[in-house]
């Protein structure tokens, strides 16, 4: 879930480095971030600061691209600049505002756009605290994984799919989030890659549609 007051914090940076990293490895030219925006405010299309020196090392890159631009210059959508850095074209998908109440016709929506995309991709869902917890009702905070499979199934094979998960600050959480992320997906454990960045209380989870179109869905 993006909010425009928060836009280059720590996490953003851990999020857009590991993301920009999984695009150089696996040779994809496109990040779609599903930004579950829940304010309202219009998005300014500003233009950044423009970084003079070459970044050929992503994590310094993202550092000093956040380090000279902030919300109030370029908004969420400035985002879409730092991928041409690294010639990715970043897709934040800021259009329609996202509110617990009608989640299902937002996650519908997503689904539609999905299906009709068919250059390789890194579907990027963001969520506030990450996938819908056991112990209690999902809040707008969550994406639930009933929307995650939704997602996962409508998307071309080969794609890869990633979800912002936050550090539950309990024992097991990581452990109990790749499995409630790969049961939605329905792909095996060790298809689950996890990206994360030193000192930061949270991951990306992140998993391959299968080439094969006839592989077995493991059940949920």
């Amino acid at each position: 879930m993006v909010r425009n007051e928060n836009f280059g914090d720590h996490k953003d940076r851990m999020k857009w480095t590991e993301l920009l990293l999984l695009a150089h490895r696996e040779d994809i030219q496109h990040i779609v971030q599903i930004a579950m925006r829940t304010d309202d405010e219009r998005q300014p299309f500003g233009r950044p600061v423009r970084l003079l020196d070459e970044y050929g090392d992503v994590p310094a890159l993202v550092e000093a691209f956040f380090d000279a631009n902030h919300y109030p210059n370029v908004g969420l959508l400035g985002i879409r600049d730092l991928g041409r850095y690294r010639n990715v074209v970043i897709d934040p998908l800021v259009d329609h505002q996202f509110t617990h109440q009608e989640r299902e016709a937002y996650f519908d929506n997503i689904a539609d756009q999905i299906r009709e995309h068919h250059d390789p991709t890194i579907w990027f869902c963001d969520p506030d605290t990450g996938i819908e917890p056991r112990s209690s009702a999902p809040k707008k905070e969550h994406v639930r994984q009933i929307e995650l499979r939704q997602l996962f199934d409508a998307m071309q094979p080969g794609d890869f799919f990633a979800v912002y998960q936050n550090d539950w600050r309990a024992g097991g959480w990581l452990e109990d989030s790749i499995n409630r992320f790969r049961r939605a997906c329905g792909v095996l454990a060790d298809a689950v890659m996890t990206l994360e960045r030193r000192g930061v209380p949270a991951v990306i989870l992140a998993a391959q549609k299968p080439t094969d179109l006839g592989y077995c869905r493991e059940p949920g």
